[in-house]
């Protein structure tokens, strides 16, 4: 069984004034994955946090093999209106439908809790 992802963060910000630019920031990253564990959570919640299992855990692989994690490296969710997601001491929040990212490390408690009302919410968790 393997494994065949992505993460990509991108962002470039002009600081302009009139045809003056002043300042950029230029950030970028992406990290390919081709070994590991991953689970795709999806799911809806209101303002109480959920907690999300990590292990043991009942997810599936692509063979119907049981996913459990012995360390978490990277969360990535989409919550809509809005989620927050804490791990241990990280934390991620999606506004709007937009994706958000984070590396991570160890095995912590995962919740996910709506900003506002209720919310859905995809996550994606990568380990081994």
């Amino acid at each position: 069984m393997s494994i065949e992802g992505q993460v990509s963060v991108s962002a470039i910000f002009h600081d302009k004034f009139g045809d003056d630019s002043l300042k950029v920031a230029a950030l970028s990253s992406a990290e390919a994955y081709s070994t590991g564990k991953v689970a795709i959570i999806e799911g809806t919640c209101g303002t109480s946090a959920v907690t999300i299992a990590t292990a043991p855990s009942t997810y599936v692989d692509a063979a119907g093999e049981a996913v459990t994690f012995s360390s978490v490296t990277r969360i990535v969710v989409q919550g809509t209106p809005g989620v927050a997601v804490e791990y241990g001491s990280i934390r991620i929040n999606s506004i709007s439908d937009a994706a958000a990212a984070s590396s991570a490390s160890g095995l912590e408690t995962l919740t996910v809790a709506s900003t506002a009302g209720t919310s859905s919410y995809t996550l994606i968790v990568v380990g081994e």
